[in-house]
């Protein structure tokens, strides 16, 4: 089964390398990378040119206006794998098999119901850089 993963990006430029380096890492599974901008003005852009073929795998860049939905559909419309993963550039995967682990439980939950009108999630959790404790929003 192989996997389109879209990250909406805009003014990322501080935290996409560690965020394409976290990718990097997953094992056993080889997605596609679909970076979608929404007209960063900080060097973004330029630094996913720079970067494209510098990570296991090669990253598409696709220009939308800015707009979280606008830039996910736009990555959409890109994509030429059967499965799709939405991701922001704050995301981060702890083990290196949660890609892989995430695909293989897709695709037999989809042969255990016998179609393909399923869903997936990861486990998230919040946390916090900065010295400030309060999760309140």
């Amino acid at each position: 089964m192989k996997l389109s993963i879209i990250v909406p990006v805009y003014n990322e430029i501080d935290q996409l390398p560690q965020f394409l380096q976290m990718l990097s890492a997953q094992e056993s599974i080889d997605p596609e990378v679909i970076l979608v901008d929404g007209g960063s003005e900080d060097g973004t852009v330029e630094l996913i040119r720079k970067l494209s073929d510098s990570y296991r795998w090669p990253i598409r860049l696709v220009q939308a206006d800015k707009g979280r939905a606008r830039q996910l559909n736009a990555g959409l419309e890109q994509a030429i794998c059967e499965t799709l993963l939405f991701l922001h550039v704050d995301s981060t995967f702890y083990d290196v098999q949660a890609l892989a682990s995430g695909v293989e439980a897709l695709a037999m939950k989809i042969a255990d119901v016998g179609h393909d009108r399923v869903a997936g999630h990861f486990r998230f959790k919040f946390t916090r850089t900065d010295d400030n404790s309060d999760f309140g929003y």
